[in-house]
């Protein structure tokens, strides 16, 4: 009988060491734009593991009030700097744990060749959340 329950118990342990240690996080996009309301000439990354900070990082947006933050949940801001015309996006992202280090996979995305676009300085945004809390530092990977 011991031994039945020490196999469904070590699966769980792999399993969550397996996530820890590079496994594919869970990602939900919350809102993303063009205009970011804050001033990004780079782009930038930043995490919000507290509703104060999101409170602050939010504002960068500039969309009202965020959503609460979830029980273990990280919320990440990707703003990717001043581009020259509309047409502009961050693509939905991927993230894993590399290292203690976040990785965020997300890449700016350009208008296609020839479109139509508006001719006015823009800047796009997405703001995601992560089912961690646990890291020691940031990483986007565009």
């Amino acid at each position: 009988m011991k031994r039945l329950m020490l196999l469904p118990m070590l699966a769980l342990v792999t399993a969550c060491a397996a996530a820890g240690a590079g496994g594919a996080l869970e990602t939900r996009v919350i809102t993303e734009g063009g205009y970011a309301a804050g001033d990004f000439p780079q782009p930038q990354a930043m995490a919000a593991r507290d509703q104060e900070t999101l409170q602050r990082l939010w504002k960068d947006v500039g969309q009202g009030t965020p959503p609460p933050l979830g029980e273990n949940e990280t919320v990440v801001f990707l703003f990717a700097g001043s581009r020259p015309t509309g047409g502009w996006s961050i693509q939905p992202p991927a993230a894993k744990i590399e290292n203690g280090i976040l990785v965020i996979e997300a890449a700016v995305q350009g208008p296609p060749a020839g479109a139509m676009v508006t001719q006015a300085f823009t800047s796009p945004y997405l703001v995601l959340t992560v089912n961690t809390r646990t890291f020691d530092d940031l990483l986007w990977k565009r």
